[in-house]
Order: structure tokens, then C-alpha cells, then sequence
């Protein structure tokens, strides 16, 4: 189905897949955010293993998450948006499986680059199931609930996770990123039909991928515009990988810290 520049009649009509992707998109600052409370509940069970820290439960998950972009972007041009979704939910899954019972720091650090490179794969496919389905002023209001979802998420999740955290550890935390996840996969499987057609589908070229990418960065306002952007979110990271330890040691908030 191809929504072009239709009312917003039409958008209306796709209640419950603009829903699944907000979802869906929810996801990537769900396993950022929803973990910031149990940091130091973490560091306390699995202690640091140098150069391992508990701030690298942040930071690597940000770290899989960019080299999953790499592959699962590619992927979903070549073998649709669905497999490629599907994919992604399969690998955070796998990852979730992981840091839940993660014997260590290691291994939980093992499993969130694993969510990170999962999560990709919704983070890139479902854009690209929007931009496939809708067009001019749709796309753009569906595009605006998707941002507006995308900063609502990181100010509930960590008091939503604090109070999961109270009652059944931290640990809960990747129980809950692992029911989500398979909800979202279930929902996905049964209900959401494959957007791209096989027609415009695009086989994967590595010479082609690296050939485009020196076109980029030989454009020096997208350079500048990358430069400053990886800037902006470097600063938005190291924030996100200490503020657990800002606010128990610099401020002396605990429990309350989530608020």
C-alpha cells in the first residue's frame, strides 16, 4: 500500500501499524534509558573487570548499534523491510537472553553490543517502512509522532524501570526488554506486510556501499554536518554512561534519581 500525498484521513486508517512503529522505534531508547537506574545495582553484583565498567553497558550498546546500522541498512534494500526487522529482533533477543543471565560484567557487555546491533535493525527498517508507504505532509505527520515517541520514551523509562528494578532486581530489566521484544516480533510476523517490492529491491555491493560512502564524506557540508552531529551525541553519551554515578556521588539522589 502506497499512501502518497493522501489526507489525513489515510494515516488515520493505519492506527495500528503506525502504532507498531512507534513501538518498535520506542525500542532503541527503551534499552538506553531503561537500563540507567540498575547501573549501580550492577556494579555491585559484577564487579568491574578492567578495561571493562559498568559505564561500557552504555556506551558498547551505542557501539553495536552502529555497526549493526551497517549491516541491517543494506540488508533490508536488498531482502525487504520485514526480514530484515525480523532479523534485528531475533539478534536483540539473543542479546537480552544473554545479559539476563550474564554470570558477569563480560558477558552482560557481550549481550548489550548484541542488543545493539539488534536494535538497528527496527531503528532503520521501520523509517524505511514509512518512507516506503507514505509521502509529502503523511509521511511527515507519521515522522513527527515517531520523534515525539522517540523523546517521551527516555523521560518514563527510568522510572518505569526504577520500580521494576524494586521489585524484582535489575536483572528484570532484560526480562522486560526480552517479553517486549518478542510481542514486538509476534506483532510484526503476523500483522505487517512486507513494503518493499521485489522490483525495487537493491542487492548488496560492498564497492557500490564504499563508493557512496567517499561521496559523502567528500562533500564537506555533510562532513561538517556529521562532524557536529557526532559531537552533539558523544556529549549526549558520556552524559547517559556517568549519570548514575553523577546523581548517587556528586548529588546524593538515589532511589529518586529517575525524577
Amino acid at each position: 500500500m502506497h499512501v502518497g500525498n493522501r489526507k489525513a484521513g489515510a494515516v488515520i486508517g493505519c492506527r495500528e501499524r503506525i502504532a507498531l512503529y512507534a513501538l518498535l522505534t520506542g525500542l532503541t531508547a527503551l534499552s538506553i534509558d531503561g537500563l540507567l537506574p540498575g547501573l549501580r545495582m550492577i556494579g555491585a553484583e559484577l564487579p568491574a573487570a578492567p578495561p571493562l565498567s559498568t559505564q561500557h553497558v552504555v556506551s558498547l550498546f551505542i557501539l553495536g548499534m552502529a555497526v549493526g546500522e551497517l549491516v541491517l541498512g543494506p540488508l533490508s534494500d536488498a531482502v525487504g523491510r520485514k526480514p530484515s526487522l525480523l532479523a534485528g529482533l531475533a539478534i536483540y533477543l539473543t542479546g537480552s537472553v544473554i545479559a539476563l543471565l550474564a554470570p558477569s560484567l563480560g558477558w552482560l557487555v557481550f549481550g548489550r553490543c548484541l542488543q545493539g546491533v539488534g536494535v538497528a535493525g527496527p531503528k532503520i527498517a521501520t523509517r524505511a517502512m514509512i518512507r516506503d508507504q507514505f509521502s509529502g505532509d503523511a509521511m511527515a505527520r507519521v515522522l513527527s509522532l515517531m520523534f515525539t515517541l522517540f523523546i517521551l520514551v527516555p523521560m518514563l523509562a527510568p522510572g518505569l524501570a526504577q520500580l521494576l528494578i524494586g521489585v524484582a532486581g535489575w536483572r528484570s530489566i532484560f526480562g522486560a526488554y526480552l517479553a517486549i521484544a518478542l510481542a514486538l516480533g509476534l506483532w510484526l510476523l503476523c500483522r505487517q506486510p512486507e513494503t518493499l517490492p521485489l522490483a525495487s529491491r537493491l542487492p548488496v555491493r560492498p564497492r557500490l556501499l564504499l563508493a557512496n560512502g567517499r561521496r559523502i564524506f567528500q562533500d564537506i557540508r555533510i562532513s561538517c554536518l556529521i562532524l557536529a552531529a557526532g559531537l552533539v551525541f558523544g556529549a549526549q553519551l558520556l552524559y547517559l554512561s556517568t549519570a548514575a554515578d553523577l546523581f548517587f556521588d556528586v548529588y546524593g539522589v538515589k532511589e529518586r534519581s529517575p525524577l
